[in-house]
């Protein structure tokens, strides 16, 4: 957004859209955009400009490209799907679209290619055919026809709600007090935050790395990671009622999410401890570097900073 010093220059979404949009004006042309500032955003504010391009067809693209990212991700993103949908409906927007995977990386690992061998993220592909039809579908309801369809006998309903709920832990593993922040190194880590958090209000009040920031930050880290133990242990609860297969898949599926939460956790608590150093937030006392050494053993895998 400010690539280049002289204000001419930056790009002003007010000042520049309309006198394009105007442009065009009488023309057999539609505009299709992104919900959302990035590929997968989880809990963020939408894209301000949807419905805007009065006077041309309109799509709106739903994205959910990066739920590939597994065995390291696991994202059901029903709720946000529908938040997405709903305001396009309330705009007039023509229709909605959906990215599914990465394309570019599709030809490495053909895996992202076939769906039906996906694991339970594949109801995204549901979820997202129910919303294209009717924006205020009932996520329940659907992803609980998914899970017969999927294992051949009806669910506990208490799992459909697990599966959509999942959503939540994944917002608050990648996200730092609601902004998006899972880059690395340091640098990139930075560069994130600084990329998506201008549209927080008084954003740098709510992530930067003070003592008392660092504290809020942390538990608010260590809480997820007992909310996704906590579904992982409502998994283990349900069993006799599931099938073997859905039992596995479940098991599978909420194991990796409970990783998703350490390992993020770890990374984030990592960076900003960091950036409390360099910033001079904190000293590098005997102290504080024991607290950071132990954040690093306890939460990461093999005792290493990832």
């Amino acid at each position: 957004m400010r690539a280049f010093k002289s204000p001419r220059l930056q790009f002003k979404p007010s000042r520049d859209i309309p006198p394009f949009i105007r442009s065009l004006e009488g023309e057999d042309t539609a505009f299709v955009y992104k919900a959302t500032w990035a590929d997968v955003n989880l809990h963020h504010p939408l894209n301000p400009w949807i419905g805007k391009y009065k006077g041309h067809d309109q799509v709106c693209e739903l994205s959910f490209e990066s739920c590939m990212g597994w065995p390291h991700t696991f994202l059901v993103m029903g709720k946000e799907m529908q938040k997405r949908a709903k305001l396009c409906a309330r705009r007039g927007v023509n229709g909605l679209c959906a990215v599914t995977m990465g394309w570019g990386g599709q030809a490495l690992r053909p895996f992202f290619a076939r769906p039906s061998i996906w694991p339970l993220h594949e109801v995204n592909l549901y979820l997202f055919a129910a919303l294209a039809k009717d924006p205020n579908a009932d996520l329940q309801a659907v992803t609980e026809k998914y899970l017969r369809r999927r294992f051949g006998k009806k669910l506990p309903a208490e799992l459909a709600r697990l599966l959509l709920n999942a959503e939540d832990i994944a917002a608050d593993a990648t996200n730092v007090r609601g902004i998006r922040a899972n880059g690395q190194p340091l640098d990139n880590f930075y560069y994130i935050i600084l990329r998506y958090a201008p549209m927080f209000p008084r954003w740098e009040t709510r992530v930067r790395p003070t003592p008392a920031n660092l504290k809020r930050i942390f538990k608010e880290k260590d809480r997820n990671i007992v909310r996704a133990q906590k579904a992982l242990e409502k998994i283990d609860r349900l069993k006799a009622k599931m099938p073997a297969k859905a039992y596995e898949e479940f098991k599978e599926c909420f194991s990796r999410l409970l990783d998703m939460a350490r390992s993020h956790a770890a990374r984030q608590k990592y960076y900003l401890y960091l950036w409390a150093f360099k910033d001079g937030y904190l000293k590098p006392t005997m102290g504080e570097l024991d607290r950071f050494q132990k954040i690093v053993r306890d939460l990461s895998p093999r005792g290493r900073p990832f």
